[in-house]
Parts: C-alpha cells; sequence; structure tokens
C-alpha cells in the first residue's frame, strides 16, 4: 500500500461549514504536488490498484513506468464532510477531529459510515486474495489504518507501519 503524493493546495486556517465543505471538494480534485526530486520507478509487473480519486492516478503515474491501473472506489478516501451548519468560524483542525468523530461514532451527518468503510475495506482485501497475486494499491492515508485493520484482523502482518501516522508515498506491506 503506498499513500498517494501530497496534494497541491493550502488549506485555510478557518472555515464555517460551507466553506469547509467546499475545501473538501477543492481538495479531492486538486492534483498533487511536483515532485522536487525524481521517483524512483517500482516493479511494475505487478497490478496496480488506485482510487477513484486523480490522485491516486498521478501519483501512480509518477511511480510506475505503465499508465495502466486498475480504478476502484473501494479504495477511495473516507468522505469528509463538515460537522454541523453553522456560518461560524472554526479551526480546520476542529472540523476535521469532529468530522472524523462523527464518522466513529457512525453519526449520518457523514457521507460514511464506519460500517460501511469497514465494509468496503473487507470487499476490497476478499477481492484481492481472490486474485492471489502481489501487488501495489495506491490509497489515502484515513482509509489505510481502516484497512490495515482489518488486514491485521485476518492474519496478515504489516511491515513500515508508523504507530504516528501515515506519510506521503509511505510504503506499507502486508504478508500473510
Amino acid at each position: 500500500m503506498i499513500r498517494h503524493e501530497q496534494v497541491d493546495m493550502l488549506w485555510d486556517k478557518k472555515y464555517n461549514s460551507t466553506t469547509y465543505d467546499l475545501a473538501c471538494k477543492k481538495y479531492d480534485e486538486c492534483p498533487i504536488v511536483l515532485p522536487s526530486k525524481g521517483y524512483s520507478k517500482i516493479d511494475d509487473t505487478k497490478t496496480v490498484y488506485i482510487s477513484e480519486l486523480s490522485r491516486t492516478y498521478e501519483t501512480a503515474c509518477r511511480l510506475f513506468k505503465k499508465n495502466e491501473f486498475f480504478k476502484t472506489a473501494l479504495l477511495n478516501e473516507v468522505p469528509l464532510k463538515s460537522f454541523k451548519d453553522t456560518n461560524k468560524m472554526y479551526p480546520l483542525w476542529l472540523w476535521n477531529f469532529m468530522g472524523r468523530f462523527q464518522w466513529f461514532l457512525q453519526n449520518d451527518r457523514q457521507a460514511e459510515s464506519k460500517t460501511e468503510t469497514i465494509m468496503r475495506a473487507k470487499r476490497m482485501i476478499k477481492m484481492l486474495e481472490e486474485h492471489q497475486e502481489d501487488c501495489y494499491l495506491i490509497t489515502h492515508g484515513f482509509y489505510m489504518r481502516v484497512f490495515i485493520k482489518e488486514l491485521k484482523k485476518r492474519g496478515y502482518k504489516i511491515k513500515n507501519n508508523s504507530f504516528f501516522g501515515i506519510s506521503n508515498l509511505d510504503m506499507i506491506v502486508a504478508i500473510k
């Protein structure tokens, strides 16, 4: 699993609910940052799965010599929305935290529930196990945490996983 490259967007420090939702939408449409150094290409004899969001396609194109990838919504990032409707300006960290907290509590204000995300991860794992091949997944930070947890439940050993978070271009290996 590889987390996509950094997105070329500067977040504001504060938002109201409308501007936060628009910023989240904009983030999903922004390109990735041009790299300051060259990428080392990765073995492209393996199948590469990407999410539907353009940042995973752009990352895959930079990492692999080929440009044929399998796109699936099963690898999409967990969507994030404002936690309430308000014109009051709140800091970005609060919008992010409360949105993820609502997701955790299965609040229907968020576009996808925790249960739905887990089911999506399980479907992806099942599909990969049915193909029985080594492969690459280019996906997203928050989704990767859920995916890794589900892999562990199925007996996979996880290598290169940091307790503190998953940075852009971090590669995490799962072995069964």
